[in-house]
């Protein structure tokens, strides 16, 4: 399989551990990294981590890694930092991630990491209680729009066309908000997040990214739930959750 999209979780209480990392292994394109972080009070806790993985069927491994593409921005470094990834023209989006570069003992959170358009993905980020300018490193993650493999010459060749798109969904205001997003039927899910709405100078910061796949009789329903929470000081916000969903046609 080729990863394309995952998630991870630190930890609600009892003070809470906060989402600083979650972002494709570039490299192998076979993983997903995420990291995580207590804040001003200690919070010792186990991080898990996800990763979705996609094959196609009839396309061999390495032609879909050769489909694959991850594109990354950083931001400024500021207290505050937020920046987008754009796809090359010819691709779809799966999906994104981000990774905060916060210095030890400080401190820079994650509020949002989240589809801004059909080809594009933001990441959000912001210290609390303790000044801490950083950089955010945003991927958004992409597939040729049509899939090409390899023939017995080694040119290329169309296979099928894809199309993806993502659902979300709101929670209510409150100091732990949550919201789960659906895909649509028929789409199989490949990435996800979430856009926290929190007040500046407080806070309230993303802790869990999870993708889930329940076992069912029927089709197997396919969903991300956002988390987030307020920390030390309160803030009742509203988590918006995306689900990124991808189908396979052919246009011939």
């Amino acid at each position: 399989m080729v990863c394309v999209g995952g998630g991870g979780t630190g930890a609600e209480v009892p003070k809470g551990a906060l989402l600083t990392a979650s972002y494709p292994n570039e490299q192998t394109k076979g993983g997903w990294l995420v990291s995580t972080k207590d804040h001003i009070d200690p919070n010792p806790h186990v991080v898990q981590a996800y990763a979705i993985g996609m094959k196609i069927d009839g396309m061999d491994i390495k032609d879909l890694k050769e489909n694959v593409v991850f594109q990354r921005k950083n931001s400024n470094e500021v207290n505050h930092p937020e920046v987008t990834a754009v796809l090359p023209d010819g691709y779809s989006l799966l999906g994104g991630g981000f990774n905060i570069h916060y210095h030890p003992n400080k401190g820079n959170l994650a509020t949002a990491s989240f589809p801004e358009s059909s080809i594009s993905w933001r990441a959000h980020s912001t210290d609390a209680q303790v000044s801490d300018p950083s950089v955010v490193t945003v991927y958004a993650a992409g597939i040729q729009t049509d899939l090409t493999t390899k023939d017995q010459a080694g040119h290329n060749v169309y296979f099928r066309t894809v199309t993806t798109t993502f659902q979300s969904a709101i929670s209510s205001a409150k100091s732990h908000p949550f919201s789960t997003a659906n895909v649509l039927p028929g789409y199989a899910l490949c990435g996800g997040g979430a856009h926290v709405h929190y007040t500046f100078g407080v806070g309230n910061f993303l802790y869990s990214l999870e993708p889930t796949l329940t076992q069912s009789d029927e089709p197997t329903p396919q969903t991300l739930t956002a988390r987030s929470k307020d920390h030390i000081n309160p803030d009742p916000s509203i988590i918006d959750t995306y689900a990124m969903g991808i189908k396979l046609y052919s246009s011939i």
